[in-house]
């Protein structure tokens, strides 16, 4: 909730606003982890606990939302919801170069290039499953670190 509370426009689902009461017993269902997920239950062995589309991993809430490979496009959708909002605003004030395409030789994808004033700009999308600045730091870290291979590629065209 720490970063939802930023933006009072993203926290209607607290008060109900615009959320079906399905959707909304499945956030608070999931905010308190009472959602019947098979790693949930107690007592059972840990094979029992497995991906029930998969098999390979516990079936929890961060699994199911981030990882599973079964809900792989709802994922992808989620992000390029994201990339669209920000294409919207920096569409105005720059080139897009690229989008969601291979830079060759490393093979790494950003979401966006774009060009503004001899600068590139690259933008990565990161959703962790925490909503909260401990969660989003790290993962903005780690995927900096991963992708320091483009600003070298991009450093020998002379940005």
């Amino acid at each position: 909730m720490d970063r939802v509370a930023m933006a009072p426009a993203s926290s209607h689902f607290t008060a109900g606003k615009y959320t079906r009461f399905d959707g909304w017993c499945l956030i608070h269902n999931s905010r308190l982890n009472m959602v019947l997920f098979k790693a949930n239950k107690r007592g059972i062995l840990s094979a029992a606990r497995a991906c029930r589309k998969y098999g390979k991993w516990d079936e929890t809430l961060p699994h199911v939302i981030n990882h599973c490979p079964s809900y792989s496009v709802a994922l992808q959708m989620k992000q390029n919801a994201v990339l669209a909002r920000i294409r919207a605003v920096v569409a105005f004030k720059c080139t897009i170069l690229s989008e969601n395409q291979d830079v060759r030789p490393n093979g790494l994808r950003p979401d966006l290039v774009e060009h503004i004033d001899n600068n590139i700009y690259i933008i990565k999308v990161t959703i962790p499953f925490e909503n909260t600045r401990q969660a989003f730091n790290p993962a903005r870290e780690r995927k900096v670190f991963k992708n320091l291979d483009l600003l070298h590629h991009f450093s020998t065209f002379g940005f």
